[in-house]
Order: structure tokens, then sequence, then C-alpha cells
């Protein structure tokens, strides 16, 4: 049976030393000038500002591609009465969210299908691509992004480790559009990578 074709972003499950993800995030700002619509689910890139009170950084959505960092994921939007029951941030509208920024949480993802990746795929890399186009996605309101299927090989410079695949019970890794665990190994956070400040150089 072929797997659901239903991307989420990415989704923290839980940290490298085997504990659940803790849910600790840190609230950061997502200022009006942000060129496209950010979900849940969405890695973001850190900004080099803030907001007014200088205490949340803000973020915009990360570079998708080989060496591109990533700041963080959005599991979250904090409630706004300009826009109630709103799960996600509008074109050219400031909202606060909450990024789960944690370089040692390892995350859910789904592949976008251009390629099978199969059970060889463990422990090679990726890069994240945006599958649906954030002004497409309407539910439930996740991220279009997913995990590049056609490129995985190994590769340092991509956004992504595949540690395994996901273990759920309609997960199929042998198919098309799978589930799969991942590192971010392009995290700005780390200091290996990062060379050249805190948004790398």
């Amino acid at each position: 049976m072929a797997n659901v074709d239903k991307p989420f972003g990415l989704r923290p499950v839980r940290h490298l030393n085997g504990l659940p993800w803790n849910g600790v995030t840190q609230k950061c700002y997502v200022p009006s000038t942000a060129s496209v619509r950010l979900h849940i689910g969405d890695a973001v890139i850190r900004g080099g500002t803030a907001d007014h009170t200088g205490t949340c950084p803000t973020v915009t959505v990360a570079t998708m591609g080989d060496a591109a960092q990533v700041y963080g994921v959005i599991t979250g939007f904090e409630a706004d009465s300009s826009y109630p029951n709103q799960v996600y941030q509008s074109d050219d509208t400031s909202r606060y969210c909450y990024v789960c920024i944690d370089p040692d949480v390892i995350y859910q993802i789904q592949d976008d299908g251009a390629a099978v990746i199969g059970i060889a795929g463990v422990g090679l890399n990726a890069n994240i691509i945006q599958d649906v186009a954030s002004t497409a996605v309407t539910h439930p309101f996740l991220s279009g992004q997913c995990l590049r299927a056609d490129t995985v090989g190994v590769n340092e410079s991509f956004q992504l480790l595949i540690m395994n695949a996901a273990p759920l019970s309609n997960n199929d890794a042998t198919i098309a559009h799978a589930i799969w665990e991942v590192l971010i190994s392009q995290h700005q956070l780390r200091p290996w990578v990062n060379t050249g400040g805190l948004l790398g150089s």
C-alpha cells in the first residue's frame, strides 16, 4: 500500500540522548517584511535582529539547499486577537512564533517522492525542499517542506542527516513519500559548522 502524500514539514520527536522531545522552544518574531507565509513545521533561519523589546530574535524561512543553515523549526504561534484561530503567519503581517532551536533534536519529515530512498538511505545526507508552495498550503495549515529524495547521498554540506525510517505503523521505507527521522546537520548553533558568527559565512 502506498504511503500517504501529506507533507507536514519537520516535526520534533526526540533528543539524541533518547529522551522524548521536551517541548522547550524559543519565542521568536516574524516581521511584516517576511516574504512568504510561515507554518508550523517550517525550517527557519535567524534574521540578525529582534522585536522592539530585543528579547525575541527575528526569523524567516530558511533557504533550502546545499550548505544553507537552519536555526530551528516552528512548532506554534502565539495567539493574536487580530488573527483569531489562525495557526500560521500570513504574508506581510508580523507574528510571534515558537521555535525549537536545540541542535540535538531529531525530527520526522516526509520525503517528496521524487525518488525512492529505500533503507540504503539511512546514514546519508539530504536537503530540505519546499514541496508544496507556502501560498498553496491549506489543510491543516502545516508546512509544505519535505526531504528532497532525488539528491540523497554522502555530502556533509547537505542540511539533514537521515538517522532512520520513522517507526510508524503506516510508514513503508521502501517506497516513495516515506517518513524519515533526521538531524539538522547544517545548524546555526553548531560551532563546528558555524565559522562566521551566529549566521555563518
